[in-house]
């Protein structure tokens, strides 16, 4: 929808250019249209690929947790003194681990992102945050 009323705006402003009127009002106020539509495409596309992100960290997430139970559950059924429960336990540390690691990249992600919502980080590079 909103491409063709883009190119419908491109169709208008054209025409006012080759009738030598670009700089009209009525063409200042479509140059301003489709600059509004490209901000809207690109926020909604930044939108979609944040939403990804966080489907696809989720997911990760979720198949490192179900991953974990699984062993967990299987190392119950084994001898603690057994070669099998030695690896499944080494398998486990390495889970627990990248559960560390993905919980850390969520957080350093979340600071970063409430540190480019404040304006001073800008100027103070940092140290604003500091401050609140």
């Amino acid at each position: 929808m909103l491409e063709l009323h883009q190119q419908t705006l491109h169709q208008k402003l054209e025409f006012l250019q080759a009738a030598g009127q670009g700089a009209i009002l009525e063409a200042l106020k479509i140059k301003n249209e489709i600059l509004y539509i490209e901000k809207e495409k690109t926020e909604k596309n930044k939108a979609l690929a944040q939403e990804r992100a966080n489907f696809e960290r989720s997911m990760s997430e979720m198949r490192l947790s179900i991953a974990g139970d699984t062993l967990d559950g299987r190392m119950g059924f084994l001898n603690e003194e057994s070669a099998a429960y030695q690896v499944f336990k080494a398998i486990r540390k390495i889970l627990t681990v990248a559960e560390i690691i993905m919980n850390l990249e969520r957080e350093l992600a979340f600071n970063a992102v409430a540190a480019a919502a404040n304006p001073l980080n800008a100027v103070t590079f940092g140290a604003a945050g500091a401050l609140s």
